[in-house]
């Protein structure tokens, strides 16, 4: 088969189309260009999506991981040739599927293919199922180790064996396997397993059937003693009902003589109540005292609850003794007192004396002779006078800045009127607190009065506890009275109806042995006749069921038919058994014979790669590949060699399997070079050139490498 182009709309791919050419086709692009992605949408259109799982935590489905990012519907087409028919393949995605459409046919023509169908397009194509290809002809750099898969098994030891790729083998194993299922399976379901649960059943039905027999024979002996105990237990309750009539004549006797009685006491009751108030009335007194009471105890603990009358202003001395008077205006008043006093102590000499002098002075100067001094004296006297009078006048101002001073300590001067403002607030606010708190007392005093006037009104001034104890007799006396009459009444009745019920039983048929009470045997015979029917329903049951089991002849027969049927089946199982184990071992050596098919072709193409460093390849049943170099003497899996080397063993294992499995198929590369040296590198590529004789390579590289030096062996050519 080869591969003329593709087109995809898949992941990022939108509408892209990637042309190829037989031969090598080595393709370059950069990380992210949508080289793996190439390679999925290829595996997708020749064997379709998985719609069956669902993406998890961990795992992403290919539904989901390779939905395109536009947006649009999952779709694709594949031109190619297949036995020298130039065919176009297209799947679309419809209503809610993903790929679900198909459609092959001619590509000049358009004729459909019929024999391409969407479940087989991949297998007819390449010839392999899914699992093979992806092992055998697709190598990604992820998944190079080849592993174990039930398909690629199958296929390699079909061919290495019979040279075809028929499943004859398995075909049988699967027959023998059936034949063994059928004739026991793990679910239970085969003759041998049916036949031995028949068996088991059989078995469990004559041993029931036994089980069911001895249980009828205790139930019926057991009902036999219940009826013997029953009709001893009715005879001695007729006994005693004879000695309870014995009995009841004398309660008879005792009811007469307590309803005689109580009319006695009826009739004293009512003599007493004769001249006492009605009952309701000494029910609303008893409530009204109560009231009061209740009345009572809450005034006095409101009264208790009343605040402290407020208690007086802590005025200063100036301010205490005139409660009466605006002594903010009093205290402004001496502040403009005081104020003058300090002016007028504290006031300079006066200025007349010193003219005086001066004018003294100047007569004794200007004038002379007596004249002169004449004026000089009269100044001088003049002088000493108002300076006398100026003395005294600021002694007095300094006296009465003092006393004013003493009255208002420890307050400072100019602070007078505020305090006296302060004060005069507090003492307002101590009145009125004072007149709230007296009008307050003088409401609960008129409570309390009130309370006390209605409550002398009802008791005529005796103590409230002594009133209501009266009205509690009284009372008393009217329920002494209906509670006598309620017992006369009753014990007429009961002498009444013991009268009317009186009967004569007869007495016990058989002598009486037991001492049980009248409640305990009718207990014992109640539950007597509750087992009775027990045991009859249980015996029903037994009789049911033996009879729906049959007789234990026809069970014993039918016992012994199935025993003779599990001894054939066993038999043929074991030959079975032998059989498969037989073809299993078969198989397995069958198994060893394509290792060294495979192995020596392997061991080939990796000598190429590396140089021919490794002499020895083999290949286990598992796919498990061991190599060894001349220098080594024993050899080693890939977990012994370096990451490139493991590769190129990978590569050679791939390409080996690949020309025996899928010799017409293309074999896709996905960066699988990347860890190859440049050495190692040119070998692998003419490895793959040579393979590209007979099939097309595509490989998908990230690298330049290859292409360079693809065009340097070309160009030395």
């Amino acid at each position: 088969m080869k591969i003329y182009s593709m087109t995809a709309t898949f992941g990022k791919l939108e509408r892209a189309t990637l042309e190829l050419k037989p031969g090598l086709n080595i393709l370059h692009a950069p990380n992210e260009w949508g080289k793996s992605t190439w390679c999925a949408f290829l595996v997708a259109m020749l064997y379709g999506i998985e719609t069956r799982s669902r993406t998890t935590k961990n795992i992403l489905t290919e539904k989901n991981r390779y939905a395109p990012w536009s947006g649009s519907p999952m779709s694709g087409r594949i031109d190619l040739n297949w036995n020298g028919r130039d065919i176009t393949i297209e799947r679309s995605s419809k209503r809610s599927g993903v790929m679900n459409e198909f459609r092959a046919y001619e590509t000049a023509t358009g004729l459909p293919v019929s024999e391409l169908r969407p479940d087989n397009c991949g297998q007819l194509l390449l010839g392999v199922e899914k699992s093979v290809f992806l092992r055998a002809g697709f190598l990604r750099l992820t998944d190079l180790p080849v592993t174990q898969d039930d398909a690629l098994r199958r296929r390699l030891n079909a061919l290495v064996t019979t040279g075809d790729e028929s499943d004859t083998a398995d075909t049988l194993a699967k027959k023998l396997h059936a034949l063994k299922n059928a004739c026991k399976s793990n679910r239970a379901n085969g003759q041998l397993p049916e036949a031995e649960a028949q068996r088991t059943k059989l078995e469990a039905a004559l041993a029931r059937l036994k089980d069911l027999e001895d249980e009828s024979r205790h139930i019926q002996q057991r009902q036999q003693a219940l009826e013997a105990y029953g009709a001893q237990l009715k005879n001695h309750q007729a006994a005693l009902e004879y000695e309870k009539h014995r009995q009841f004549g004398e309660k008879i006797a005792q009811a007469r003589a307590r309803a005689a009685l109580t009319l006695q006491q009826l009739e004293a009751a009512q003599a007493r109540c004769a001249a006492l108030p009605q009952a309701d009335e000494a029910e609303k007194m008893l409530l009204r005292l109560d009231q009061l009471q209740s009345e009572l105890t809450t005034v006095q603990m409101d009264a208790q609850l009343l605040p402290e009358p407020p208690k007086a202003p802590q005025l200063h001395s100036a301010f205490r003794d005139a409660e009466h008077v605006d002594i903010e205006k009093s205290a402004a008043m001496e502040e403009g007192v005081y104020a003058q006093a300090v002016k007028e102590r504290d006031q300079k000499k006066p200025m007349i004396l010193s003219i005086l002098i001066a004018i003294a002075s100047l007569g004794l100067m200007l004038i002379p002779h007596w004249v002169g001094m004449l004026l000089a004296v009269l100044g001088c006297a003049a002088g000493i006078v108002a300076f006398s009078g100026s003395l005294a006048a600021r002694k007095r101002a300094a006296a009465t800045a003092a006393a004013l001073e003493d009255r208002y300590r420890p307050l400072v001067p100019g602070t007078w009127v505020e305090a006296a403002r302060t004060a005069q607030a507090e003492i307002a606010r101590y009145r009125e607190e004072s007149a709230a708190a007296e009008a307050e007392r003088a409401a609960m005093a008129q409570r309390v009065k009130a309370l006390k006037e209605e409550c002398d009104a009802i008791t005529g001034g005796a103590p409230l506890s002594q009133c209501r104890q009266k009205w509690l007799d009284i009372q008393s006396s009217w329920l002494s009275l209906s509670d006598a009459r309620k017992d006369h009444d009753r014990a007429q009745q009961m002498a009444q109806a013991l009268g009317d019920s009186h009967s004569a039983p007869a007495p016990a048929p058989l002598p009486d042995s037991l001492t049980y009470s009248e409640a305990e045997t009718a207990r014992l015979l109640s539950d007597c006749g509750r087992e009775l029917r027990q045991l009859q329903e249980q015996l029903g049951h037994c009789r049911g069921s033996m009879s729906a089991l049959g007789s234990e002849a026809a069970l014993q027969q039918q016992l012994d038919a199935v025993n003779s049927r599990i001894h054939a089946l066993q038999e043929m199982l074991e030959a079975l058994e032998i059989a498969q184990q037989t073809l299993d071992r078969a198989t397995q050596e069958l198994q060893r014979r394509f290792a060294p098919q495979i192995s020596q072709r392997a061991q080939e193409l990796f000598g190429k790669l590396t140089g021919g460093r490794y002499n020895r390849l083999s290949l286990d049943d598992e796919l498990t590949v061991y190599t060894g170099a001349a220098e080594e003497t024993t050899t080693y899996d890939a977990r012994w060699r370096s990451d490139g080397t493991a590769d190129q063993l990978y590569l050679a294992l791939r390409l080996a399997v690949s020309e025996v499995l899928t010799p017409d198929a293309p074999l896709v590369l996905d960066d699988a070079l990347v860890r190859f040296d440049d050495d190692r590198l040119r070998r692998a590529l003419e490895v793959l050139g040579q393979a590209a004789e007979t099939k097309q390579v595509l490989l998908f590289t990230c690298q330049k490498r290859e292409a360079a030096v693809l065009s340097e062996s070309e160009a030395a050519l």
